[in-house]
């Protein structure tokens, strides 16, 4: 590797080691200033309060037998953003789907192969689009005569081109995402559960190895290409996907089933193992009491027998 992508990977674990490290001290002074006050159970109260608020759930805590405190939240609101995405995915509309296709290769192409960043590219579309409209307007006033008043039209300026009832149903469920995500890094940096904790250790690590080898546009790209071929090739291959799916659980089953009478029954044979063993200990421990018994009885009648002899 060159010393620039070590540098780069070094600084880049540097950093994740910094952010686990910020996100857990500044919990933990959290609850040490809270401890410090004597008010450990009204914090857990407000703060109960303050995630249920925040997830749109009830003021009942849930916990589980990890000990972690839960509340139960209320489904998601606002429009499903999948239904939005879904149509055009699917290709319903074959236009429409395929503008978005195109437009998504022409900009990854001008990211990936031109090499333009996003701010230039941006940049430049703007100045594109600022440039036609200065030509188009005033071409259009040295030819009011020819082509007539209605021509060059006045822009409308200081409307509301964004309003409230089109934004809201769309922020709903961007907060309910981000707020689930944060509760399961939290459970995951504070190893609420074992396997929780593990599952994000190795995405985590294979995020990370795969990012070493392929860049974040080429991953985007490809993401991009697979979410506009998969649900379609899923969808008109919907049967037989189903029953190789079917048949694939049924060979998992009967794999995990057979599997475990394996393990089962070496269990069942240890078990009988360790009670053979644990038989032959007890029969030995008594034979050996036994034996400790006789040649103490042995011993006390020669020592019995020992002082009449010196008598004789």
């Amino acid at each position: 590797r060159s010393p620039h992508r070590m540098g780069a990977t070094r600084s880049g674990r540097a950093l994740s080691a910094l952010c686990l490290l910020a996100v857990v001290g500044a919990e933990r002074y959290t609850l040490g200033e809270h401890r410090t006050l004597g008010s450990r159970t009204s914090h857990l109260a407000s703060r109960r309060l303050h995630v249920s608020r925040l997830r749109g759930g009830s003021d009942a805590p849930v916990y589980e037998e990890q000990g972690a405190e839960y509340v139960e939240a209320a489904p998601m609101p606002g429009v499903a953003l999948t239904e939005k995405l879904m149509p055009i995915l699917l290709w319903h509309n074959v236009l429409v789907s395929g503008a978005v296709f195109a437009t998504g290769n022409a900009l990854f192409a001008l990211l990936l192969f031109a090499k333009l960043s996003p701010i230039s590219l941006a940049s430049r579309l703007l100045f594109l689009a600022i440039c036609a409209g200065f030509l188009y307007t005033t071409l259009s006033k040295f030819l009011v005569g020819f082509l007539g008043p209605d021509v060059v039209r006045t822009p409308t300026l200081g409307v509301a081109y964004v309003l409230d009832e089109q934004v809201y149903p769309y922020v709903p469920p961007v907060v309910y995402a981000i707020n689930v995500a944060v509760n399961d890094l939290k459970a995951a940096v504070w190893c609420v559960s074992y396997v929780h904790t593990a599952k994000y250790l190795a995405a985590t690590w294979l995020l990370s190895e795969v990012g070493k080898r392929v860049s974040l546009g080429t991953a985007a790209y490809a993401s991009f290409i697979l979410a506009f071929a998969l649900p379609k090739a899923v969808e008109s291959k919907r049967a037989e996907i189903d029953s190789a799916v079917a048949l694939v659980q049924g060979k998992v089953e009967e794999v995990k089933a057979t599997m475990r009478d394996q393990v089962y029954s070496r269990i069942n044979a240890a078990k009988e193992r360790a009670g053979d063993l644990l038989n032959q200990g007890k029969a030995m421990c008594t034979q050996g009491m036994s034996a400790l018994s006789s040649v103490g009885g042995k011993v006390a009648g020669a020592a019995a027998s020992a002082p009449e002899s010196a008598e004789e």
